[in-house]
C-alpha cells in the first residue's frame, strides 16, 4: 500500500491534462489577454491620431512664445 506522499508524488508526475475539443472551445483563459491587447492597440491609435492632429497647432503656439522671447531680448539690448 502506498502512502499519501507517494501517491501525491506519483500524481504530480503526470503530464499535462488532456482536454477534448469541446473543452478547448469552452476554455476562455486567453480571452482576457486578447481583450487587453485590443484595448492597448486602440489607445495607441488614439494617441498617434491626437499627436498628428494637434502637432501643428502646438508647434505654432510654442513658436509664437519663442518669437516673443526673442523680441524681448532684442528690445532689452
Amino acid at each position: 500500500m502506498m502512502s499519501w506522499r507517494e501517491r501525491e508524488t506519483r500524481q504530480s508526475d503526470v503530464a499535462v491534462p488532456q482536454q477534448t475539443s469541446a473543452g478547448l472551445l469552452v476554455n476562455a483563459s486567453g480571452a482576457t489577454a486578447v481583450e487587453y491587447a485590443l484595448i492597448a492597440a486602440l489607445l495607441s491609435i488614439v494617441v498617434v491620431a491626437s499627436v498628428l492632429a494637434l502637432g501643428n497647432p502646438i508647434e505654432g503656439l510654442f513658436g509664437g512664445v519663442a518669437e516673443q522671447f526673442t523680441e524681448l531680448e532684442i528690445n532689452q539690448d
